[in-house]
């Protein structure tokens, strides 16, 4: 309910500050855009002309399942001149605020640009489709490519640069491509079983050849039983699995408990690392951009898992 009445004051308070529907205005000096969280942040910010400032709602280690927007936020939406989301349901406390934006600026949900046979569905829901589609690096280059598609819509007169800051872009993921499959050559297929918190990593999974178990779902909002954590930690001991990991953005005391069990049953599993799921390393950090929180990723569960 608390959730709810947050929603709609900040409905109200958008819909009564919003004003007819109109382009952002391009002759500006310096045209800001904001995007919902760290990981769309990167790709729009590695896109986007150097004379525009790129902002991201959701600072590093933050929950977009969960993520609330305050005040301060809808002040930073309202002044945008674009909002870039991810859709999917990623943000879904943000729903209501984003489609209201979307009367007096625009707001694109990338995600929902993206080919749905390519999109894994929501076991919890079959209408919903699971937003983590930045685990899959083919599917970051056609959202990435979609942020360029919208961004030369906007601000044709910038196309020159646009379309060069894309194809450095796309070279970085390419070049992240092939870092991936020869790091995965390393981890026979046997060992190919990631335990972790919630369901963030099915586009991996699927991608990679993994058997995933985790104990919530695709949001970190959903709950699970003590029969979820018995049937996972029997998994683990059955399995003989080396290493499970933690997440950044999630709480780590479900992936303590189920090292716990499992060394209660005789099997030593170590907590292999931490994970990027739903977002980004620190800014600054050496895991602050995509493709080096995804080496990160791959290395830490390839090393720990051989």
């Amino acid at each position: 309910m608390k959730k709810f009445l947050s929603i709609l004051l900040f409905s109200i308070f958008i819909a009564a500050c919003s004003v007819s529907p109109q382009a952002p205005a391009s002759n500006t000096d310096k045209d800001t855009i904001t995007t919902t969280f760290s990981v769309l942040n990167d790709v729009v910010k590695n896109i986007a002309p150097a004379n525009f400032e790129v902002k991201s709602l959701m600072g590093v280690g933050l929950d977009p399942h969960a993520y609330a927007p305050t005040p301060s936020d809808i002040k930073l939406l309202s002044s945008s001149d674009m909002v870039f989301a991810l859709g999917l349901d990623l943000e879904a406390s943000m729903n209501t605020l984003l489609d209201s934006l979307s009367n007096s600026k625009p707001v694109l949900k990338v995600g929902e640009s993206l080919d749905e046979s390519k999109l894994i569905a929501a076991e919890e829901d079959v209408k919903l489709y699971d937003p983590h589609v930045w685990f899959d690096v083919d599917l970051w280059k056609d959202v990435s490519f979609s942020v360029k598609n919208t961004l030369l819509d906007y601000y044709p007169e910038q196309e020159l640069e646009i379309n060069t800051n894309f194809e450095n872009y796309l070279s970085q993921l390419n070049d992240l491509d092939l870092y991936v499959d020869s790091k995965m050559q390393e981890l026979p297929i046997e060992n190919r079983i990631l335990v972790t918190a919630h369901d963030a990593f099915s586009y991996f999974a699927k991608k990679y050849d993994f058997e995933l178990y985790t104990l919530q779902g695709i949001s970190t909002e959903s709950d699970y039983s003590i029969k979820d954590l018995n049937d996972i930690v029997d998994t683990i001991v059955s399995k003989k699995v080396k290493s499970i990991f933690t997440e950044s953005s999630v709480s780590k005391q479900a992936i303590l408990t189920i090292q716990e069990k499992a060394n209660e049953a005789d099997l030593e599993v170590k907590i292999g690392g931490e994970l990027y799921s739903d977002s980004l390393g620190d800014i600054g950090s050496i895991h602050e951009s995509y493709v080096d929180t995804f080496k990160h990723n791959v290395d830490i569960v390839v090393n720990n898992l051989k």
